[in-house]
């Protein structure tokens, strides 16, 4: 009789922990398909910020930026240390060290070139559209209405573009060659 009530807590208390368990399981994934969310909004809408942007050069004969993953990678990262500091810059010694500058962060991107030409141009905006379409029409139109802004946008001489979206701050990071990230 001892073992039939041993076996019959143990099943309690199995059934106690997989309830708490599924509970748990069950807020990260809802935790983790909410960041999904916002992830597959950044993604989504970087993706038509370097379409508009192609539009812009097309319209004046100027041949298409490729996307690079390495200069997407190094956009992203500008995007979150400009979140997490709270600090709109290209430049601030409140991000982390090896990300202070433009160029340092063209190095992080490609630390072995020996000839180069990179741009940044960064963007924020404390609301925007749930439309992905609209919300980068309006921050490519506000680079496009800024002259230095403009001018990275339609340089002929740079090749590849990274961009990235997070929370508010947009940053597109151009380059004359493919990055070539070693960490």
């Amino acid at each position: 009789m001892s073992r039939i009530r041993n076996a019959a807590a143990r099943l309690v208390l199995i059934g106690i922990v997989a309830a708490l368990v599924s509970t748990a399981c069950l807020r990260d994934a809802e935790a983790a398909f909410r960041w999904y969310g916002e992830d597959y909004y950044c993604q989504r809408l970087a993706r038509y910020i370097h379409f508009y942007v192609n539009k812009e050069r097309e319209r004046r004969g100027i041949a298409a930026l490729e996307r690079s993953v390495t200069w997407n990678w190094v956009a992203w990262n500008h995007d979150k240390n400009m979140y997490r500091t709270g600090v709109f810059a290209h430049e601030s010694s409140a991000f982390p060290s090896g990300w202070s500058t433009v160029w340092e962060r063209f190095k992080q991107g490609h630390p072995v070139l020996t000839s180069y030409r990179y741009a940044e141009n960064i963007a924020w905006r404390s609301s925007y559209s749930s439309n992905y379409q609209t919300a980068a029409k309006t921050y490519v139109n506000m680079w496009m209405n800024s002259s230095g802004h403009r001018a990275n946008i339609l340089d002929p001489k740079l090749k590849y573009m990274g961009v990235a979206f997070c929370r508010g701050y947009a940053t597109q990071f151009f380059a004359n060659q493919v990055g070539r990230r070693i960490n």
